[in-house]
C-alpha cells in the first residue's frame, strides 16, 4: 500500500535495451492494462533516451485501486522505429 494514498502501489524494474535505432521513453509510453481499464504510472521513468545499443535498468510506479487480475504491462508504439506495441504479462496483484 503508498503511504501517500493508501491505495495499492506496484513498482515494476524493467531493462530496456535499445536495438538498432534509439528509444525515446517516458512515463507516457508505458502503461499496465488489466480488467478492460487502462492504468498510468504516477512515478520514475524520466524522459530517458536510449541510444542505439545501449541497455539501462528503469523503474515505474502505478497506484491501483482493485486487485489486477491478469495484468499486461504495455509499452506503446511512439518509442519504436518501426512503430509497434510490446506488450509483457504480469503476475497478478
Amino acid at each position: 500500500m503508498s503511504p501517500r494514498s493508501g491505495l495499492r502501489e506496484i513498482r515494476v524494474m524493467f531493462q530496456a535495451t535499445a536495438g538498432a535505432t534509439d528509444i525515446q521513453l517516458s512515463r507516457g509510453n508505458v502503461r499496465i492494462l488489466a480488467q478492460g481499464r487502462t492504468h498510468r504510472p504516477v512515478e520514475g521513468l524520466p524522459a530517458t533516451s536510449l541510444r542505439a545499443g545501449t541497455q539501462r535498468q528503469l523503474w515505474v510506479r502505478f497506484e491501483i485501486e482493485e486487485p489486477l487480475r491478469q495484468p499486461v504491462l504495455s509499452f506503446t508504439d511512439d518509442m519504436f522505429a518501426p512503430r509497434g506495441e510490446v506488450r509483457r504479462a504480469l503476475a497478478g496483484f
